[in-house]
């Protein structure tokens, strides 16, 4: 274990345990934003440009990051001024999905460097692949249409809005009927914190990244069982 106060050292790391962790997992389920994908400044701009579009208070960069990982309406309510009003939380997620969709900025997915090497060596290595996302399932779709190697390694997908928002387990027990283990036998990646406690609510392995939304110091905070500077850096552990 190595650490220092420097969110994009890559010398963050807190492993022990995982190489003998990954002998015994058979999945590994992965969060998307900020995981996988480099979307996180997507997300954020989207906000901003959504809620100054409907004169409402534009969240900070803390409110938008805390509400990553939910389903969008409820992160969208979660943020509004009055999170009893329906209504507006309905009219609101609309702007959002439409200026998202309009704007090929805000839409088009980037993968972090290396993640197709990553899954494909996960794979050969035997472990079955999920993805256990906060975005909608169609959306979840789109993106993988833009990577259909990606699309190809996985065998099951769960969303928040087939299943429940995190960090309720659901999606992980999903994942483990679809792949025929159980929870404890699976490794999730994420990097929010409600990526962690849905992990720990399953009794799945915790593994945080820095590559998104959450500092070395939050992971620590809430004593997240592995800790990497991102997702890649799991190829050094594989048995």
């Amino acid at each position: 274990m190595t650490a220092n106060n420097s969110k994009d050292d890559c010398s963050l790391r807190l492993d022990q345990g995982l190489q003998d962790f990954m002998r015994r997992c058979r999945v590994v389920a992965f969060d998307l934003d900020g995981t996988l994908l480099n979307s996180i400044a997507q997300i954020e701009a989207c906000f901003v440009q959504t809620f100054a579009q409907e004169r409402l208070p534009v969240p900070s960069t803390e409110q938008i990051h805390s509400i990553i990982g939910l389903s969008l309406h409820e992160g969208i309510r979660r943020l509004l001024p009055d999170p009893e009003d329906r209504e507006l939380m309905t009219q609101v997620t609309a702007r959002y999905l439409a200026r998202f969709k309009q704007d090929p900025e805000l839409s088009r997915p980037v993968l972090f460097s290396g993640v197709g090497e990553l899954l494909s060596e996960l794979k050969a290595h035997g472990y079955k692949l999920a993805l256990a996302s906060g975005k909608y399932y169609a959306d979840v779709q789109l993106v993988l249409q833009s990577f259909p190697d990606m699309a190809a390694l996985l065998d099951t997908v769960v969303t928040s809005d087939r299943t429940a928002c995190k960090p309720d387990p659901l999606m992980m027990h999903r994942i483990a009927q679809g792949c025929g283990c159980e929870a404890t036998e699976i490794l999730g990646v994420g990097d929010t914190l409600l990526d962690i406690e849905m992990y720990r609510n399953a009794h799945s392995g915790e593994l945080g990244v820095l590559s998104g939304v959450c500092t070395w110091e939050q992971l620590q905070s809430i004593k997240a069982q592995f800790i990497l500077p991102k997702a890649t850096a799991l190829r050094a552990y594989l048995p």
